[in-house]
């Protein structure tokens, strides 16, 4: 199951990086590991009404990986593997100084960095 999620992260993080956008049916496969809870709904719904505030911040990939991670792994694993992800966009992004970065090759590599 990790490989299979690393193998498709990888290939969404090459997509991201070429064209800025990764195709919806890359995350089909990963919907197959999907759990579901009752607080991962609640913050869905909290997430569609705050959008708007932070839809320049935020891209739509970004917010379905992120809830398909919630769905599949527990909060800690998840809690991890973004603050893997967002501490290595922040320090790539202070030392090349680029105001704009594609996140999923930092979402992959904070992925390894968990399953490892």
């Amino acid at each position: 199951m990790k490989l299979l999620i690393l193998f498709f992260l990888c290939i969404m993080a090459i997509q991201d990086y070429k064209t800025g956008m990764v195709s919806n049916y890359l995350y089909l496969p990963l919907l197959i590991f999907i759990k579901f809870n009752i607080y991962i709904l609640i913050i869905f719904l909290i997430v569609c009404f705050l959008y708007k505030l932070f839809s320049n911040y935020l891209g739509g990939a970004d917010i379905k990986i992120f809830f398909i991670f919630l769905s599949i792994f527990p909060i800690s694993i998840v809690l991890n593997w973004l603050f893997y992800s967002l501490f290595l966009a922040l320090v790539y992004a202070f030392l090349t100084k680029k105001r704009e970065i594609r996140m999923f090759p930092f979402f992959c590599i904070g992925y390894l960095g968990v399953i490892i």
